[in-house]
């Protein structure tokens, strides 16, 4: 079954992303089946050109999840050295409707 169309996001179409829809917080996501659909559609949102949107959410997906396989030390030599990559990484999560808190032994976050 073909998911409907949303008009109100007709200011997000471009020729490679044409179908748009809501996810359960009412935030537009992409209706082509592939990962990352919220995060490409707050990409477009932004103004960024659709041929560079795929190739920066396959980079956030991959930096995430690679954080995310961390131990504690590893996360906190990766944290420090690279000031604000969790911050970032939180913010693709939470774009995407994921789980993402960084922090250390302590539970303090990374920022």
């Amino acid at each position: 079954m073909k998911p409907q169309h949303l008009k109100k996001y007709d200011h997000l179409t471009t020729p490679l992303y044409e179908e748009f829809g809501e996810d359960y917080q009412g935030q537009p996501y992409v209706l082509d089946g592939e990962k990352n659909p919220s995060f490409r559609a707050h990409l477009i949102g932004l103004g960024l050109s659709d041929t560079r949107v795929e190739s920066l959410t396959v980079g956030f997906d991959a930096i995430w999840n690679s954080l995310c396989q961390l131990d504690y030390g590893n996360l906190h030599v990766v944290c420090k050295e690279f000031e604000g990559l969790a911050t970032i990484c939180k913010k693709f999560g939470e774009i995407e409707g994921m789980r993402c808190e960084f922090t250390d032994s302590k539970g303090e976050e990374y920022e």
